[in-house]
Order: C-alpha cells, then sequence, then structure tokens
C-alpha cells in the first residue's frame, strides 16, 4: 500500500480481520477459496499478484483455493505462495510441526504439481525464515523460464529423495531416536527445567516426547492470552517473561522449545542476565549450549 498499490486482505478471523481493516489493509472476514474470488473478481477486476503467506498447508479445499488464486490473477499476474520446506522438515527432523493444523506438507515437487492441475506453473523461488525454514514460490498463468535458483532446487531435491516413501520410513525412526534423547537429556538435569515458547509446535514436541509438568516447571511465552493457562496435554503452567524474570537467576538451564527463533531469545535472555545453559531441541539432534 505505502508503494501506492490497491490491496486487499482476506482473512477468516474476523478480530484480525476488523484490526487489519482499521490498520488501513481492507480485509474481508472470509475463507478464501473460489467463490470469495470470483466475488472479489466482479466488483474489482482481476489482480497484478495474490501471495498466500504460510496458510496452503492448512487448508482443507485446496483445489478451491488454487483454483481461486488463478481466477484472480490476471494473464501476466504472479502469485505468491510461502509453505514450510518439506525438504527442511525431513532433513532437520521438524516434527515439532506435524499437527492438526498442517494437513500438507509439501515438496517442490507436490507444490508443482498441484498449480500444474490448475494451469498455474513455477517460475522461481526464494527462502524464508518462516517456520524454521520455507520456501516462496512465485508462478504465473503462462510458462516462464525457470529460474538458476528453481533449477538448482529440483535438482538437489531430486538427489535428495525427499519425494521417496523410504526416505520418510527412515524419518519416522530418526524422530523417535530424537525424542529418547531429549527426553533423557531433561531427566538427566535432575530437576524441573523453565522453558520458552508455548506454541502449538511446542505442545506437539512435548507430548511426543513425554515431556510435561513433572519435568518443566512452567513456560515462558509473551502472548498475553495465554498466561495463567496450562499446556494442552502436558499440563505445564505459561508464565509471562516478566514474571520469568523473577526466577531466572535461579536457573542453570532453559529448554529452547522456541527453538526456531532461538539466537533472539537467547540474546534477550541473556540482557536479561541469564547466565545458565540453553537445551536446543531442534533442528536435528538436540543440544546443550553455553553461549
Amino acid at each position: 500500500k505505502n508503494a501506492g498499490c490497491q490491496v486487499l486482505g482476506i482473512d477468516p478471523a474476523k478480530n484480525i480481520a476488523d484490526q487489519a481493516t482499521k490498520n488501513g489493509i481492507p480485509t474481508l472476514a472470509e475463507f478464501f477459496n473460489e467463490d470469495v474470488a470470483n466475488r472479489v473478481c466482479s466488483d474489482q477486476g482481476q489482480v497484478d499478484m495474490v501471495t498466500a503467506r504460510n496458510v496452503i498447508p492448512h487448508v482443507k479445499e485446496i483445489h478451491s483455493v488454487i483454483k481461486g488464486m488463478g481466477i484472480l490473477l490476471d494473464d501476466d499476474g504472479i502469485g505468491v505462495i510461502e509453505f514450510h520446506s518439506g525438504g527442511l522438515i525431513m532433513s532437520g527432523l521438524h516434527y515439532d510441526s506435524i499437527y492438526h493444523e498442517h494437513l500438507f506438507y509439501f515438496s517442490l515437487k507436490t507444490i508443482t504439481s498441484l498449480l500444474k492441475r490448475h494451469s498455474l506453473h513455477i517460475f522461481d523461488l526464494t527462502t524464508s525464515p518462516i517456520s524454521g525454514g520455507s520456501w516462496v514460490i512465485y508462478f504465473s498463468k503462462d510458462i516462464r523460464p525457470k529460474s538458476p535458483a528453481l533449477k538448482k532446487a529440483e535438482h538437489e531435491e531430486k538427489i535428495s529423495g525427499l519425494n521417496n516413501y523410504e526416505t520418510w520410513l527412515e524419518f519416522s525412526k530418526k524422530v523417535k531416536k530424537h525424542s529418547e534423547e531429549l527426553k533423557q537429556l531433561i531427566l538427566n538435569q535432575k530437576t524441573k527445567v523453565l522453558a520458552y515458547g508455548a506454541s502449538a509446535r511446542s505442545s506437539t514436541l512435548l507430548n511426543y516426547c513425554e515431556i510435561d509438568f513433572n519435568h518443566i516447571s512452567s513456560i515462558i511465552d509473551k502472548n498475553p492470552m495465554k498466561h495463567g493457562l496450562l499446556t494442552p496435554g502436558t499440563k505445564i503452567p505459561i508464565i509471562s517473561f516478566e514474571k520469568a524474570l523473577d526466577q531466572i537467576n535461579e536457573e542453570t538451564v532453559i529448554l529452547l522449545l522456541a527453538w526456531n527463533l532461538s539466537n533472539e531469545v537467547m540474546t534477550e535472555l541473556r540482557e536479561s542476565n541469564y547466565t545458565g545453559k540453553f537445551i536446543i531441541p531442534l533442528p536435528n539432534m538436540p543440544k546443550v549450549v553455553n553461549q
């Protein structure tokens, strides 16, 4: 909008849509699909760009959503989709991202196949730090030359075996080993551990590893809507960052459940005079650091 573009947001959460509209970004409080796309086209015409950030893997009516993106795009338009990289889920053991909200886990091959079914074609990609590592793919209605970055990524994915069933069987064995090592690392502390980050991903990790209120004293989270609540299944109290500051100097180790933000979180905790160690559960095997 600051660049002079006419913009429109679409989000099913009414409170978010209302806030966005209040902030100057007009936003429809609806689930995006081909019907919504047809209505927007009828009211405002086709658009130059459609973006979907960290949302495509969440939607059940996947074909209606992709078809809707195609309906909205004009003939020269560009579509943009950001999604958690299936390759990084595999190579980094990101099994904490495998939970009920995520219905799809895309590789470049599978997202390409999905788009082709609706006459849309990928021509470029970049990376994003979201979710611990995501692809951002660019596509159009016409077939454009593939960028060197896309060709390189497709080649690397092919030789990695990412789209082979056997690769994911091996992934499951590594996940099991990881969960056992992480739980043992927590048990080795001989006392309850303070943790940071009460997200859906952390709940997945804790429940699978069978780490609960018997092992974790509390979890720090900055979202005030979570304060005073318990983590689902594992019943660990969630506390504010401010409350944690009262006890932080007594802690010798903190479990970074928000591991994808580890550098940022560790810096903040160090600046708050925390001098102990950190357990970083992912990516790959868990480790203890003192930086």
